[in-house]
């Protein structure tokens, strides 16, 4: 299979993990405590966001691979950090999916932002997962805003992850919020490995 073939199934592949992101994130409880974290809800938007970021790295890497000339060392960075950031992110969901709601009815005290588990190297890295995910973006949308002609998917690759630097300061906020702003970015990057697949070779 040529290159150019390879790239534009990487979009596609890229397209399906945006949308499955957003039924992850539509099915996703508006409220994150031990009574949402224990229901069927709760596992399966989690379960589907972890495949919706696998297919997505697939679709990041096609996505930097098309405007790598043009991006320069801001889109590099920015692809890197993004990278790791999913990919931290990966473990993040699959950890909510899996053990959160075991420890929501076990031990509850654990969930506690204050609590022994997040206090201690699991929190170091959901915070370094989370800035790398928040500052990878950003420079990669500033990237696609100045090397892509249709603007707005790089302000939603920014407007679809600055807001969860909020949630390094307060973990109160409704999970609707961070709902609404990774249907942003879904959207964002579906536009974008929309672009490589529509490429004919």
């Amino acid at each position: 299979m040529k290159q150019s073939e390879l790239m534009r199934w990487g979009g596609f592949v890229g397209m399906l993990g945006a949308v499955i992101l957003i039924i992850g994130a539509i099915i996703h409880p508006p409220v994150e405590d031990p009574t949402t974290i224990v229901t069927q809800n709760w596992v399966w938007a989690h379960i589907l966001m972890g495949k919706s970021i696998l297919l997505g790295l697939i679709g990041l890497v096609v996505i930097y691979l098309k405007m790598a000339e043009k991006a320069g060392k801001l889109g590099l960075l920015g692809f890197l950090l993004a990278f790791a950031g999913m990919t931290g992110f990966m473990f993040i969901v699959y950890f909510a999916a899996m053990v959160e709601p075991a420890l929501a009815k076990e031990a509850p005290a654990l969930l506690d932002p204050n609590g022994a588990l997040l206090q201690g190297l699991l929190g170091i890295f959901f915070l370094v997962t989370i800035l790398s995910f928040v500052l990878g973006f950003l420079l990669f949308g500033i990237a696609v805003w100045q090397t892509n002609k249709i603007k707005w998917f790089g302000a939603a690759l920014v407007l679809g992850s600055f807001p969860f630097l909020y949630y390094l300061v307060d973990t109160t906020k409704p999970e609707l919020i961070y709902n609404i702003v990774l249907i942003i970015l879904a959207v964002g990057l579906f536009g974008l490995n929309r672009q490589v697949w529509s490429t004919k070779s």
